[in-house]
């Protein structure tokens, strides 16, 4: 495809991703959307009194019900019409050793009750993650090779729900692509249902516990909310048996339950190795969920980072039914613009920066908080030699995330003769862990003493990473994540602090949390939120980046229980932005002198 055909085919897919990303012209007459974010896609599974699904459902058998109030069924497609690409995650550590000749064998079923047009990920791990590759439907699951998930004795989960959620987006990405002619990535092609409909669901099988991953429990949660593919997550194995009431169960229970919970899914507590029953009723299940869509209401968009609540009925059956109890407002909107991410990037591999730029600025509108939007907007404009405008936009990437794209910022900052900001963008670099030393010398070459002094302060600053407690509901999580962005912000502007995004860097972590005993949250707003922050001592040595061992052994847990401080925050949830600023800052100014003293 030439670089004009590309040019002229970038409004083309503003308009096929703004519309709804599923939905071309199959039929003779095809609906038309003004865009996805207009519209919530739920997953509905319909059985009668016996478990046996129902079939032939339209929109008008519908009724679905938001924060209470009746809202008008859009489409509704049927099982037969929409194909699936299933992701199944499959925990392979000694924990699950007892059940894993069962879980595999049913998995393998499983997947041969697939049809052709379907496609199929199986991604087991432990220490490490297998090769992810997509295969067609009804060819059962690839053959597992001893090495190709290490050693049994560790267990990357996060890494692994996270690589599974990628490869889902990448599947979501391939459809509007080959929709516009581009090129496609995934081995599985699969075939697109009726008026372009696919379905996806991930199966996660696993004890809910973490010792080794890199990819923190909050992404995985985002993911959850935005991508909106419902999860069946099984919480199995054996390593909790003779403490059924232990603290690491619950934990560990908690994640796998939010996880379901924020999208859509079921939970299932798994005892012993039936799983092929358990895998038999996914396969209902499957076969039983029609795609049902319903516009967003105006109180959706005015609350985009809210958690609504919906209910689904059928009229004229009693029928069982299984759908989500709510949806994260902006999901539909960020989960778009993923997709025209992965389209940008594709189409600049093709030598179209005018069309990739044109995407981004579009993705841009529409998820004005999405650090990697930013980011990706900014290394366009770049290309298309913007240094000005790309430097704006990495600001702004940095400022909703910090501790990233600081050495792209320094760098541009400095082609532009912006030495002071360029210089302060190396030394958050720096802090944050990037190698940067060439580009520090180079800017503090002329700098006197005194300067040189303060530069060197900051960077022997002491290293602080805002843990992920990485448990809880959906609708605390939702709450933790706003005010955890705000505390990473402050954090790093702080000239005493260091912000670093990797634990292994860190001479203290900052845990942040609410307490169990607030975490229902009432739709009000009056409900009075306590958050707690735990200051662990100060390392003698440095965490190592990896260890051996269980859970226990890790850095986080080993080192939680050893606080220098717990200092609680009240706030309301009626608080303004302003407020909860004010509060925070507070807060780091107690923080610092903790650290301080501690030294």
């Amino acid at each position: 495809m030439t670089p004009s055909k590309l040019g002229s085919l970038a409004t083309g897919l503003v308009c096929l991703v703004g519309g709804w990303a599923g939905i071309v012209g199959a039929q003779e007459n095809p609906p038309t959307f003004a865009s996805e974010s207009a519209q919530v896609r739920l997953h509905v599974a319909v059985f009668d009194k016996k478990g046996v699904p129902i079939a032939g459902l339209t929109a008008d058998d519908f009724e679905i019900y938001e924060e209470g109030a009746r809202q008008q069924t859009a489409f509704v497609f049927s099982p037969g019409e929409t194909p699936v690409d299933l992701a199944i995650v499959l925990d392979m550590s000694g924990s699950m050793s007892d059940s894993m000749s069962a879980a595999t064998r049913a998995a393998n079923e499983l997947a041969d009750s697939l049809d052709p047009a379907d496609c199929l990920l199986f991604l087991p791990f432990a220490r490490a993650i297998a090769e992810p590759t997509w295969t067609a439907g009804g060819a059962g699951v690839p053959a597992i090779s001893g090495d190709s998930v290490g050693s049994r004795d560790q267990t990357a989960l996060t890494d692994a729900i996270l690589t599974a959620q990628l490869m889902l987006r990448t599947r979501r990405v391939d459809d509007v692509a080959r929709r516009a002619g581009l090129p496609v990535t995934s081995s599985c092609v699969g075939q697109s249902g009726v008026q372009g409909t696919r379905r996806q669901l991930m199966v996660v099988v696993s004890d809910g516990m973490d010792s080794i991953s890199r990819a923190s429990w909050g992404t995985i949660m985002d993911n959850v909310l935005e991508s909106r593919v419902p999860v069946i997550s099984i919480f199995a194995g054996t390593a909790f048996t003779s403490s059924p009431r232990g603290a690491w169960r619950v934990f560990s229970r908690r994640r796998m339950e939010a996880l379901a919970v924020g999208s859509g899914g079921t939970f299932e507590p798994l005892a012993g190795d039936s799983y092929g029953e358990l895998f038999e009723r996914l396969l209902r299940l499957m076969r039983a969920t029609y795609v049902v869509t319903f516009p967003r209401t105006a109180a959706s968009h005015a609350s985009a980072a809210a958690w609504r609540s919906v209910e689904v009925r059928v009229s004229g059956t009693e029928a069982r039914i299984q759908a989500p109890s709510g949806y994260y407002a902006n999901g539909a909107v960020v989960d778009r613009v993923r997709t025209s991410q992965g389209l940008a990037a594709r189409i600049l591999k093709l030598g179209s920066i005018d069309a990739a730029v044109s995407l981004l600025r579009d993705a841009a509108r529409q998820a004005p908080d999405s650090a990697s939007v930013h980011a990706d907007l900014a290394q366009a404009l770049e290309l298309q030699s913007e240094s000005e405008e790309a430097l704006e936009f990495t600001m702004r990437a940095t400022r909703l995330r910090p501790t990233t794209w600081h050495t792209q910022a320094a760098r541009l900052a400095m082609s532009l003769g912006r030495g002071e900001l360029a210089l302060e963008q190396a030394i958050r670099a720096a802090q944050a862990g990037d190698e940067v030393g060439e580009l520090l010398d180079r800017l503090t070459a002329e700098l006197s003493d005194s300067e040189l002094e303060r530069v060197r302060a900051r960077l022997e600053a002491p290293r602080v990473f805002l843990a992920d407690t990485g448990a809880g509901d959906v609708q605390t999580f939702l709450r933790v994540r706003e005010t955890d962005g705000m505390m990473a912000r402050l954090i790093s502007d702080s000239t005493e602090l260091a912000l670093v995004r990797d634990f292994s860097h860190a001479d203290f972590f900052v845990w942040f949390d609410v307490e169990p005993d607030t975490r229902r949250l009432q739709r009000d707003g009056r409900t009075r939120g306590r958050l707690r922050l735990n200051l662990p001592r100060h390392l003698t040595t440095p965490p190592p980046k990896a260890w051996s061992g269980s859970y226990r052994d890790s850095p986080f847990v080993r080192l939680r229980p050893r606080t220098l401080q717990d200092m609680s925050i009240e706030f309301e949830d009626s608080m303004t932005v302003a407020e909860l600023d004010s509060l925070f800052r507070a807060a780091i100014v107690e923080l610092e002198g903790w650290i301080r003293g501690s030294r």
